[in-house]
């Protein structure tokens, strides 16, 4: 065998790196990954199969007929509502939908047991103006929807269709009013 070294040194030196790789490749040979658990995607609210962050201006109009009333040059469109003197909101940025606010009265059957049922129980409440009569914002950030109601009651005032984000970025973006601790009780009796 040393004799077939010393003749063949060429060949030796490349059968001993050939080993010395085989074996580093079985010590460095990826285990099968255990899958990662992912969070399920989420469903994304939508009203009246218009979806915030995808639907235009002309599809709003198109599901929603003609606003009563544009305004920021286009950028709010308020269309007619079961509340007299108070509209549904369409909020667009660069002719794209990034908020709908849906005025609800008794009169549309819908409550916040409706919201409930197809979201679950919201995690996050901000409080803000409404806050003394016992509304507050209930936000499912991950679904795109949030309501103005009174749990106890089962009153459903407002609802919010937006795309999926953040608590934070909701708070930010679309309720600066609103606060994710009560208000101080102070000065109100």
């Amino acid at each position: 065998m040393l004799t077939f070294i010393k003749k063949n040194k060429t060949s030796a030196i490349l059968i001993s790196i050939l080993l010395v790789l085989i074996f580093v490749n079985r010590l460095t040979r990826e285990k099968p990954e255990t899958p990662v658990e992912t969070e399920p995607v989420k469903k994304q609210a939508n009203y009246q199969n218009l979806t915030p962050g995808t639907s235009t201006k002309d599809q709003t109009i198109e599901k929603l007929g003609n606003p009563v009333k544009e305004e920021g040059n286009g950028t709010i469109l308020k269309f007619t509502s079961s509340a007299q003197g108070k509209p549904h909101e369409v909020l667009m940025e660069e002719n794209i939908v990034f908020l709908i606010i849906e005025t609800v009265t008794l009169n549309d059957q819908k409550t916040v047991s409706d919201v409930k049922k197809e979201f679950g129980e919201p995690k996050d409440v901000l409080y803000g103006p409404r806050y003394t009569a016992g509304f507050n914002l209930y936000v499912y950030p991950k679904n795109g929807i949030a309501y103005v109601g009174q749990n106890e009651s089962d009153v459903l005032l407002e609802v919010w269709y937006f795309p999926p984000t953040t608590l934070e970025d909701f708070n930010m973006r679309f309720a600066p009013k609103y606060t994710e601790t009560p208000p101080s009780q102070e000065g109100l009796y």
